[in-house]
């Protein structure tokens, strides 16, 4: 696995605060009609920040962002399964990703998950 471009723990604060900007800090129902926007702010504003925080010209990134509505929110059989898998053909040594879960529950007000995807690919 490579080196990252920053540290995992500045990574996690980046998503955590791209994620936050998309729904002000607050809870929110899943709505079809808005996901689209939703990952659309998620995306742009953790692609934004990693272009500021690392230095000029040394990386590419790919950001992904899914939601996943929960089946029977508040019932107690909690989000509807899901799998997903990647992969790649790169430099090991320089490259890399790694996901991060936003978990939906009753506390936060969310009836949805979001899974969040950074990779790096080294110029």
């Amino acid at each position: 696995m490579s080196d990252w471009p920053i540290s995992a723990v500045r990574l996690q604060s980046l998503v955590n605060e791209a994620f936050d900007s998309a729904f002000d800090g607050g809870g929110s129902t899943y709505n079809h009609d808005e996901t689209l926007k939703w990952n659309t702010q998620i995306i742009n504003k953790l692609l934004s920040s990693l272009v500021s925080e690392v230095p000029p010209a040394s990386f590419k990134f790919i950001v992904n962002s899914v939601m996943l509505q929960h089946s029977t929110y508040g019932k107690g059989t909690g989000p509807r399964g899901m799998h997903a898998a990647s992969g790649s053909y790169w430099d090991d040594s320089s490259d890399g990703s790694t996901s991060y879960t936003v978990v939906g529950t009753p506390e936060n007000g969310r009836d949805f998950d979001v899974v969040i995807t950074v990779a790096w690919i080294s110029i």
